[in-house]
């Protein structure tokens, strides 16, 4: 039973880090007119992503160590 939820826990670390990845990647925008570009970027929305990919590594980590005691 606890190899599951090492295993759910660690498809669930990789899909948190892959959402924070997109939501930080997605945060800003620019906009090019001939040699010059402005760009702007969304503080709230950057940090939202930091604290998906946070909690993918904790997940990841917690369950590497389920897996890793249940020997």
């Amino acid at each position: 039973m606890k190899s599951v939820i090492g295993f759910i826990l660690i498809i669930a670390g990789i899909y948190l880090g892959y959402r924070g990845f997109q939501i930080v990647q997605n945060s800003g925008s620019s906009l090019e007119i001939g040699n010059v570009e402005i760009g702007a970027k969304d503080a709230k929305k950057e940090q939202n992503g930091y604290v998906w990919v946070g909690a993918g590594v904790a997940s990841l980590l917690l369950g590497a160590v389920i897996l890793a005691k249940r020997k």
